[in-house]
């Protein structure tokens, strides 16, 4: 099942690799304007969020530095959303591309969708319709416009608190609008993970991500609902409602590059930012993540005859093990390596192993060999970063087609491990 699983990764990266060669529009130039909200100060029957606002706050971030003009709001009323949207009406109905992101509570009721705004007194679920506010109404608004591409993305499909049992509420399915792109965090029905504390939802995190990459929105979204579904353990399964038909959107074009500074934002190259005296290494290194647009860079050196340094991240990694052990042998393994004078050393997190992932190399195995001794098989590489449900795993990636899975940690798997 897993070779099965692989083979149909490599389709879908060389369908990604021609469509994304093909020559698009320019978009530079192209108005962009964004409405995002974040409501996590839920009352009454409706309780509180987690990380709504800092997914809003990400997410304006990102949009900013891909040359949106966002219109911002946290813990609103329905007042407040309805000035908000005409806003965004008034702005994107002169051309252009218009987006709403809302993260906070969403409610089906006999069919309908609705947002909640913050101060909504329902009671009863019949309430809702006069409290919140109607997606159809807004889709409706949207058609209306003058646009050329319009996206709505809702992380709303919280637990219905109306409900006697767990985990059943979500959205109801839809049919757009022609024109428009819509995706919900969790498939029709279904309930997403709000995230733990301090982090993302599991839909934001892996969303934005994306939206940093030089891929069209269809990409954007596919990769997002695959990255959520196997960090999710199958649980979580993004829905897309895609009705667009007025050419190409990229957040990110396939022009960008990491030495130019993104409309609205800073210059993302990685290797232009230094080290922070005093932060945590996960600090600084995912701020360096959260700083770069992925463009398939890579840069090395030997560091010894024993050791690689990536020059873009600043990361030293061992050449790689030939010999296969578990997940905690692994952990073990790194944690008590002496090399080069160096100590500290640890298995890689998902994001880091994959940044050494050469997909768009012309042969196989998906990583620079002149560096890596890696086998050449479809054994997997630990990290140490766990699906978000279930800890009896961690993601693995196989260095001969670049793919990732979750594996259980008494799994056999090579090891390289990392000093930051």
């Amino acid at each position: 099942m897993r070779y099965l699983l692989l083979l149909i990764s490599i389709v879908i990266y060389f369908t990604d690799s021609v469509s994304s060669s093909v020559r698009v529009k320019d978009v530079d130039g192209e108005s962009r304007v964004a409405l995002v909200i974040g409501n996590s100060l839920y009352s009454g029957a409706l309780p509180k969020l987690t990380n709504p606002i800092r997914d809003a706050r990400d997410m304006r971030d990102v949009l900013k530095s891909r040359g949106f003009k966002v219109i911002y709001g946290e813990n609103i009323d329905k007042r407040e959303m309805k000035r908000l949207l005409e806003r965004l009406y008034e702005s994107i109905g002169k051309g252009g591309v218009g987006l709403i992101y809302f993260s906070g509570h969403g409610l089906e009721v006999d069919g309908e969708n609705y947002i909640i705004p913050i101060g909504a007194d329902i009671k009863e679920k019949s309430d809702t319709e006069f409290e919140a506010i109607a997606l159809n109404q807004i889709l409706k608004r949207l058609d209306a416009l003058n646009s050329r591409f319009n996206i709505v993305i809702l992380d709303a499909c919280r637990n219905d608190p109306f409900s006697r049992a767990i985990g059943v509420g979500g959205l109801a399915k839809i049919e757009p609008p022609i024109g428009l792109f819509v995706a919900y965090s969790t498939g029709a029905g279904g309930v997403a993970s709000d995230g733990r504390v301090g982090e993302n939802g599991l839909f934001t995190k892996y969303l934005i991500e994306n939206i940093k990459r030089p891929l069209d929105i269809q990409q954007v979204f596919r990769r997002t609902r695959e990255e959520v579904y196997e960090a999710s353990s199958n649980r979580q399964f993004p829905a897309i409602y895609d009705q667009t038909i007025r050419g190409d959107f990229y957040f990110t074009p396939p022009h960008s590059n990491s030495s130019r500074a993104s409309k609205g934002g800073e210059a993302d190259k990685i290797a232009t930012i230094k080290p922070i005296e005093g932060r945590g290494g996960a600090d600084i290194y995912e701020e360096r993540w959260s700083k770069r647009i992925y463009n398939g860079e890579r840069s090395y050196s030997f560091n010894s005859p024993n050791s690689v340094k990536d020059n873009l991240t600043g990361l030293i990694w061992t050449r790689g093990s030939s010999e296969t052990m578990s997940m905690d042998r692994a952990l073990s393994y790194c944690r008590e390596l002496l090399l080069d004078g160096y100590s500290g050393w640890d298995l890689p997190t998902k994001r880091e192993l994959q940044y050494l992932s050469d997909t768009g190399r012309e042969s196989f195995p998906a990583i620079d060999t002149r560096y890596f001794n890696v086998s050449n098989s479809f054994t997997h590489y630990w990290t140490k970063s766990e699906p978000e449900y279930d800890h009896s795993k961690v993601f693995g990636i196989n260095f001969l087609f670049g793919t990732y899975d979750n594996y259980l940690k008494s799994e056999e798997g090579y090891t390289l491990c990392v000093k930051r």
